[in-house]
C-alpha cells in the first residue's frame, strides 16, 4: 500500500508506509505523536496528534549495543518542511517495548512511551 504523506509538506519522498506507531508522552506535556514506518521499521515521517503537519525524519544513525537481546537505537533528525532541522528524535526499542526521546534547539527533552494497542499497525493510529 503506497500512502501519501499527510498534510501541506512538500518532502523529496513518497515512500511506502508499512506500519505505523504511537507514543503518548509521559508526563503529558506534549500530544501523541505517530511515527509512519517502512517494511524496516525505520521512520518516514511523525505527526502529533491534532496537527495537519507532519515533521520529516532524516535516519542519522542506528545501533544494536545488546547482541542476542533485541535491544535497538535509532536516531533522526526533526526537519521543517523547508528542510531545517529543528530537533532530534532517538528511538529506542527494546523487547516489547519502545521509547522516544525529542531533544529540541533548545535543548529541552520531551519523552514517550509507546501506545501498546497502537504499536506496529496497518492503519494510523491516531
Amino acid at each position: 500500500m503506497t500512502e501519501t504523506i499527510p498534510g501541506p509538506v512538500e518532502t523529496i519522498y513518497d515512500s511506502q508506509v508499512d506500519q505505523y506507531i504511537c507514543f503518548s508522552s509521559d508526563n503529558g506535556e506534549l500530544d501523541t505523536i505517530m511515527f509512519a514506518l517502512d517494511k524496516n521499521d525505520q521512520a518516514l515521517w511523525a505527526q502529533y496528534d491534532n496537527r495537519e503537519d507532519v515533521i520529516n525524519l532524516e535516519f542519522i544513525t542506528g545501533d544494536s549495543p545488546n547482541p542476542g537481546f533485541p535491544t535497538y537505537t535509532l536516531t533522526y533528525d526533526a526537519l521543517l518542511s523547508n528542510g531545517v532541522k529543528f530537533g532530534t528524535f532517538v528511538q529506542t526499542h527494546s523487547g516489547v517495548y519502545d521509547y522516544l526521546e525529542f531533544t529540541n534547539d533548545d535543548g529541552e527533552v520531551f519523552t514517550f512511551t509507546n501506545i501498546s494497542e497502537k504499536s506496529y499497525v496497518s492503519e494510523m493510529c491516531l
